[in-house]
């Protein structure tokens, strides 16, 4: 692969003209960052909302690959006091962008908590790519929250939380978060993410919801397919995070049986873009090089492809295609 020197990048930052137009149809998936999951009884977190294109035309120039972190607003510690905490944070919104392109997904909504000293109107699950799951906010089957609504072409709502027991599952890529109660004492599980090849050609979930989390010695919820994290297991343990670089959603927290401890949401996991072409479009594209992210070459039904992976949410990154 060919790397045309710092020079020319900073001719192409200084405004310089870039002669010679040439494009390229590349493949795209954008996953934004997932939600967080709510705290005790807490609901899952929604999964990143994931957009794919099949065809892109690409003209030579510099994109824009910006990711989005996973929803985080209750820290790291195990526990939270559920009266000072309210729903989970959502992930935010990753893009892929430049000129006329403009490749967008949202990033998943938090979960809904658990807790008499929360304000019910802060206590709702958020919307976003795929929605946060909903929790039974007083423990008592009279203020089950609902989930947040997904948005479409991205992702799903996430589930309403059940009478005296586990808030909702987080929204999924590919499938709502479950309202229904698992076999055994267990909370619901997330939504699945979508599954995509682009990245080494190899099936990968993308955007799957949070678990949700239960009451007492319960069981979380699994999370789904798709980075979700499981909600927790047992006497106030908190919620799992959902992976990075693929948008998971975080899972939420249990409640013990007096309410003393609310387990912590898991926070969400950031998101994902991944830029994939084939080789023989590159070669007769016209363009010299495309270089950016994390390159990888792969073979599909005989075929040869070629992968960027774009995964920080601390930075903006670059895909550059050049003619010169």
């Amino acid at each position: 692969m060919n790397f045309a020197p710092f020079s020319f990048l900073e001719q192409i930052e200084a405004g310089a003209p870039i002669v010679s137009p040439a494009s390229m149809s590349v493949q795209i998936v954008v996953v934004g960052g997932g939600g967080e999951g709510g705290t005790g009884t807490g609901g899952g977190g929604g999964g990143g909302g994931v957009v794919y294109s099949s065809s892109v035309s690409l003209l030579n120039g510099i994109y824009l690959a910006k990711i989005g972190a996973g929803g985080k607003v209750m820290g790291a510690a195990s526990y939270n006091n559920a009266s000072t905490t309210a729903s989970g944070g959502s992930g935010l919104t990753s893009s892929f962008s430049s000129g006329s392109v403009n490749v967008v997904a949202f990033g998943g909504g938090g979960g809904s908590s658990y807790g008499a000293g929360i304000p019910a109107a802060t206590a709702v699950a958020k919307s976003g790519g795929s929605g946060g799951g909903g929790s039974d906010w007083n423990y008592g089957g009279t203020n089950l929250r609902t989930g947040g609504a997904g948005t479409t072409g991205m992702g799903n709502n996430g589930g309403t939380a059940i009478n005296n027991g586990s808030g909702g599952g987080g929204g999924g890529a590919s499938q709502a978060g479950s309202a229904t109660t698992p076999p055994g004492d267990k909370g619901m599980p997330g939504g699945s993410g979508s599954a995509y090849s682009l990245r080494n050609g190899n099936a990968e979930f993308y955007g799957g919801g949070g678990g949700a989390g239960d009451y007492n010695t319960a069981a979380g919820g699994t999370g789904g397919p798709g980075g979700g994290g499981d909600g927790g297991s047992g006497n106030g343990a908190a919620g799992l995070a959902g992976t990075n670089g693929i948008g998971g959603g975080g899972g939420g927290g249990n409640r013990n049986v007096d309410g003393t401890i609310n387990g912590a949401g898991g926070q969400g996991g950031s998101g994902l873009i991944v830029v994939t072409y084939l080789q023989s479009a590159f070669s007769s594209s016209g363009l010299l090089y495309v270089s950016g992210g994390l390159v990888r070459d792969f073979t599909s039904a005989s075929l040869g492809y070629r992968s960027h992976q774009f995964l920080s949410s601390s930075v903006t990154e670059s895909l550059v295609l050049s003619t010169i």
